[in-house]
């Protein structure tokens, strides 16, 4: 999806020219929300986008930073506008977790993906009968089944559309093997597969078994590169957990590491299809 569509991409571009025009006049968070008559923690709160900024309150802010030429808060007024905007995953936060509602609309707003998989095939690139099929064993209630599905395939658009992310999907080799809802319904996946590893913005690679094991390949993990804002945000799948947010930068190089070390081994998608035994 176009990051000027993307409200949590413009709310994430609006607190980045806070923080740095904050930095520039030589605020301190404290000094602007004693200057405003504000709490500490509502002025925290803006930065890292707990909270929306109201025109009212945008204006003041700016005010204080010294920006003060008509273009350039125009400008930064309909980035604030542009934030509170709805946008199409917002009609799926009374049915899922928000954590999982943020991680969808991080991924439509990345300007890069690099995800590692040991379970099952990364939901942005199932077909609709594979994510049933995960989603009713996974034990998911049958009337949110259907809108999961939707779900996921209206990410997939935005992924494979023309100008998508740059993509990396790395998974390990039991994802293919692990039979989902029938030998049809895996094939078709499969063939889906290669069909979007075709695609020159999208790599589906394959770790093999004989690579071994390393620590961290317990878990599947997301790396999310944006061209505004923090330069990474990192989507962790814990076992038995809600969706784990890293954003801190050596928890964030761990990952980005691991990545690499797990891409290093694995093979092209299309080399391992082609060396299996038919």
């Amino acid at each position: 999806m176009a990051t000027e569509l993307n409200p949590l991409a413009q709310q994430r571009r609006l607190r980045t020219r806070l923080r740095q025009a904050r930095t520039h006049a030589g605020l301190t968070q404290r000094s602007v929300a004693e200057q405003l008559d504000w709490s500490t923690s509502k002025v925290i709160r803006i930065e890292t986008g707990a909270v929306g900024v109201s025109t009212t309150d945008l204006r003041a802010l700016l005010q204080l930073y010294g920006i003060t030429e008509p273009d350039r808060v125009a400008e930064l007024v309909e980035v604030a506008k542009a934030a509170r905007r709805k946008a199409w995953w917002d009609e799926y936060r009374d049915s899922f977790n928000p954590k999982l509602v943020n991680f969808v609309a991080s991924e439509a707003g990345a300007s890069g993906i690099r995800h590692f998989q040991s379970l099952v095939v990364p939901g942005a690139l199932q077909t609709a009968d594979y994510a049933r099929a995960v989603l009713q064993d996974f034990g998911s209630e049958s009337e949110l089944v259907e809108r999961a599905v939707r779900m996921r395939l209206t990410r997939q658009e935005g992924i494979v559309a023309e100008g998508g992310p740059s993509a990396v999907f790395v998974l390990d080799e039991s994802v293919l093997l692990r039979h989902v809802g029938g030998p049809g319904i895996m094939q078709a996946q499969i063939e889906h597969l290669q069909e979007l590893d075709r695609l020159k913005h999208i790599a589906i690679k394959v770790r093999p078994f004989g690579a071994g094991v390393r620590d961290g390949m317990q878990v599947s993990f997301t790396i999310f590169d944006f061209d505004d804002g923090p330069e990474h945000v990192v989507y962790v799948n814990q076992p038995g957990e809600d969706v784990a947010v890293k954003n801190d930068a050596d928890e964030v190089c761990h990952y980005i590491d691991l990545f690499a070390e797990l891409d290093e081994r694995a093979s092209a998608l299309s080399t391992f299809i082609g060396s299996r035994p038919q």
